[in-house]
C-alpha cells in the first residue's frame, strides 16, 4: 500500500473514480473507501474526504476524523 501524498486529494479521487480503492489502516481494522462510498456522501451534499492542512478530514457520522499525512493509502 502506497500512501496518498499530502495535498493530493484530486489524485486520490481520480484513483477511486478509475476503479481503485483507498484505505485507512488502524491497529484493529482497515476502513476501505470505494466509489460507492464517495457517491453516497456526495449525494448527501457532504464530501467524505477533504484536505485539511497537510492531512485529510474523513467524515464519520455527523463528525469527522483527521487523517495524518501518510495515513490514507492507495490499494489496488
Amino acid at each position: 500500500m502506497l500512501p496518498v501524498e499530502s495535498n493530493n486529494l484530486q489524485g486520490a479521487l481520480k484513483h477511486v473514480a478509475a476503479g481503485g480503492r483507498l484505505c485507512v489502516p488502524t491497529a484493529s481494522s482497515c476502513t476501505v473507501i470505494e466509489q460507492k462510498h464517495l457517491a453516497a456522501w456526495d449525494k448527501a451534499g457532504r464530501p467524505l474526504l477533504r484536505e485539511d492542512g497537510q492531512g485529510y478530514r474523513m467524515r464519520r457520522g455527523k463528525g469527522s476524523v483527521y487523517l495524518l499525512p501518510g495515513q490514507l493509502k492507495y490499494i489496488d
